[in-house]
């Protein structure tokens, strides 16, 4: 299967066209799919596709907001501290960070896509 627009809207849902255009979604489609290699990635090229995708697509429009009140695939974490008085509310997101994930942590997309990515990098290729 080769990623499309239809085939990841169908995927992400949360990605609409009222707030993601489609010509954002296609040519991050096509960045993403030269980042990776198929022939590594083997059956798991079009999810790391999407999920590249859907990362950048986060974290390069901030101000896409879903019905939940926050932008889509942001991390969700626990409560650290709250307070009553002058309302106050501290989340502890780095729960679940993988160490080296850099900028891949940020979201949830890629947070997944970097858990990939590490098992798919192990061990070498012989050319």
């Amino acid at each position: 299967m080769t990623v499309t627009l239809a085939s990841f809207r169908a995927a992400y849902p949360e990605f609409s066209a009222a707030q993601y255009p489609d010509a954002t979604i296609t040519y991050n489609l096509g960045f993403a799919s030269r980042l990776l290699d198929q022939v590594r990635w083997g059956e798991l090229y079009d999810d790391g596709i999407m999920l590249v995708t859907a990362h950048n697509l986060v974290v390069s429009a901030p101000s896409a907001v879903g019905a939940s009140g926050r932008v889509s695939g942001t991390p969700i974490g626990i409560a650290a501290s709250q307070s009553v008085g002058s309302v106050s509310k501290s989340i502890d997101t780095g729960i679940g960070l993988q160490d080296g994930a850099g900028l891949y942590g940020a979201t949830s997309y890629g947070r997944r896509y970097y858990q990939l990515l590490t098992m798919i990098g192990a061990g070498g290729i012989q050319l």
